[in-house]
């Protein structure tokens, strides 16, 4: 939720319906209250390789190269934007008007693996 209509942790008395915020905001409408900036720059992918053979070929017999592998995927993005992740859609194209929220949908998930290359 938007820390504008987030009800949680304020005395019941305090609390407003959430049909006093779609009547304040004009939520149902398209206005630019609600609208941010997605600009974004994002870190896909990144990898970094050690290439170990010199070591490892002398001291393992048979083997003719050695290469260790880091991977990481979707490791940064760059944004103003408050919500999880400016790439977020919801299930349909339509525009967004659920008070400031990624509704129904994760971000893009961070990945990381490690590969090792061995040849014989």
């Amino acid at each position: 939720r938007s820390d504008l209509v987030d009800q949680a942790g304020k005395p019941d008395g305090l609390k407003k319906t959430r049909k006093y915020y779609g009547s304040l905001y004009d939520v149902n409408q398209s206005n630019d209250f609600w609208v941010e900036d997605g600009s974004f720059l994002k870190l896909r992918e990144l990898a970094v390789t050690w290439d170990f053979s010199d070591q490892v070929t002398s001291a393992i017999p048979g083997l003719s190269s050695a290469k260790l592998s880091l991977i990481g995927r979707n490791i940064l993005t760059i944004s103003d934007y408050t919500g999880w992740d400016p790439e977020v859609t919801n299930y349909s194209s339509d525009t967004q008007q659920y008070f400031a929220v990624d509704y129904g949908v994760y971000p893009t998930q961070s990945t990381y693996s490690l590969s090792l290359k061995l040849n014989f």
